[in-house]
């Protein structure tokens, strides 16, 4: 336990050290929020091509459907690298990359007869996007990723249910979209 702690410490240290002098943007989807589903997410930039994000989103909703109040929420985990072409001001301009997604959902009633199931969801795609940096270290950021579903899993509460799996899974495909506002913390 104490070589667990150590190696804790020792991981933190590395990341507060080499962050220290390294240029990161903090970011957030505000349009995201209006639909009940926001993330915020950190770039790190590596050089001024390069740079590697990651975000952490959240989604919850009450909907009334046919007379019954349906509950959802969510939590997803994104990875994504971004390849900038010419950029200007380092880690601007257009782009492209890969994502990597993990997302749980659950979605619940207490009514019976009303779908209730959970959801496990493992993406890898690809994300095109384009990024302004003002003078000011204010970032927009404009992406959209389209991928498939590695895994895909299912848990309904009532079996019977389970042939609405196909009409959920989307046919295992999957997508990424942002907009982004942020600021570029500049490095040393």
């Amino acid at each position: 336990m104490k070589k667990l702690h150590l190696l804790g410490l020792a991981l933190c240290f590395l990341f507060v050290s080499f962050s220290a002098n390294a240029q990161f943007e903090v970011k957030i989807n505000p349009i995201g929020a209006l639909f009940q589903s926001p993330d915020v997410s950190v770039e790190y930039i590596v050089n001024d091509d390069f740079g590697v994000e990651g975000k952490l989103g959240f989604a919850w909703s009450n909907n009334d459907v046919l007379g019954s109040e349906v509950r959802s929420n969510g939590l997803s985990l994104a990875v994504l690298g971004k390849y900038y072409f010419g950029p200007q001001e380092g880690a601007d301009r257009f782009y492209t990359g890969m994502y990597g997604k993990f997302r749980t959902n659950n979605s619940s009633s207490n009514d019976v007869g009303v779908l209730s199931y959970n959801n496990t969801r493992l993406a890898l795609g690809v994300v095109f996007g384009y990024k302004w940096v003002g003078d000011n270290g204010i970032v927009l950021d404009i992406n959209l990723g389209l991928g498939r579903a590695l895994v895909n899993n299912f848990k309904f509460d009532d079996p019977n249910d389970e042939i609405y799996e196909d009409a959920l899974s989307l046919g295992n495909f999957d997508a990424i979209s942002t907009i982004a506002l942020g600021y570029r913390f500049p490095g040393k």
